[in-house]
This record gives structure tokens, C-alpha cells and sequence, in this order.
């Protein structure tokens, strides 16, 4: 694993461990339009979570990874990017904090269900982003949820 890497895991866990709030650098476009590249977030661990947070959590070989829960079953922890195709397990352990937002236009049982209907038809094309980017499924998603411009 990158030293660097592994350097932010150590110390979000430290910090995680303290039960303070903390603050990490978003990095990559998964989290469009609600999180951006370099944008600077607060993270705070919690006893529990519940679906719709975003969390902050050390996935496999990735390292940190910032993305929404999207379901919790038998104490699993399925999240993925609101702009990702891919669905990720994470262990309670690996979980960090929940990223503290005012607002979080996408924090709503219907975009969370569109975003698990996404990751099905990811699934059911064998893993196939082009075939899932140009599903009906996906395009209504995108359409609704990731346009920029109505964000703002």
C-alpha cells in the first residue's frame, strides 16, 4: 500500500478514535455534485449511522474513501459515490465518520433507492459502465440527480 495512503488512514483513525470532528480533502469526482475535488469536509464519528450518510471509510487497497451509505444489513455497510456505478460491503470497523453537510439535496429515500437501482443494472450488464452509462435507468438518474446545473 502507498505510504501516503496509509499515512490518512492512520491518522482519520486517530482522529476518528478521539470523537472529535476532523477534516478531510475530497479527492476524484464520485461524490458530483454534492462533493467536489479538493473540497474540504468535516467528518465526526458517530455511534451508529443511518442510510444516507455520507461516510468516510478505508476500503480494500484504496484507501479513504468518502461515499454514501445506501443500506445496512445484517451489520453491513453497502455505500457507493452518488456519481459511481459500484456498490461497496464495508465493515463496521473500517467506517471513520460521517461527513457533516448544512444541506445534502441528496440525503432522500427516492435518490437512494434511483442510486441502488443504478448499481443493479451495473450488475445485471456483467459490470459494463458503457451499457449501464446508456441504460434508461441511468440516464434518468443522471438527468435528475447529476446535472450541475441544478444544484446550484
Amino acid at each position: 500500500m502507498d505510504e501516503e495512503i496509509l499515512r490518512k488512514i492512520l491518522i482519520a483513525r486517530a482522529k476518528a478514535q478521539n470523537k472529535k470532528a476532523f477534516t478531510v480533502s475530497v479527492s476524484g469526482s464520485s461524490m458530483e455534485p454534492v462533493l467536489y475535488e479538493g473540497e474540504h469536509v468535516e467528518v465526526l464519528p458517530q455511534v451508529a449511522y443511518e442510510v444516507g450518510d455520507i461516510l468516510v471509510y478505508y476500503y480494500k487497497q484504496e484507501g479513504l474513501l468518502v461515499h454514501r451509505l445506501l443500506k445496512i444489513q445484517d451489520n453491513r455497510y453497502f455505500c457507493k459515490g452518488d456519481n459511481a456505478l459500484r456498490l461497496e460491503d464495508v465493515e463496521r470497523e473500517a467506517i471513520v465518520g460521517a461527513v457533516q453537510l448544512e444541506q445534502d439535496p441528496h440525503r432522500t429515500r427516492e435518490f437512494i433507492e434511483m442510486s441502488l437501482d443504478v448499481n443493479a443494472v451495473f450488475r445485471q450488464t456483467g459490470y459494463n459502465r458503457a451499457r449501464t452509462l446508456q441504460s434508461e435507468t441511468y440516464q434518468l438518474y443522471h438527468a435528475k440527480y447529476l446535472r450541475k446545473e441544478e444544484m446550484t
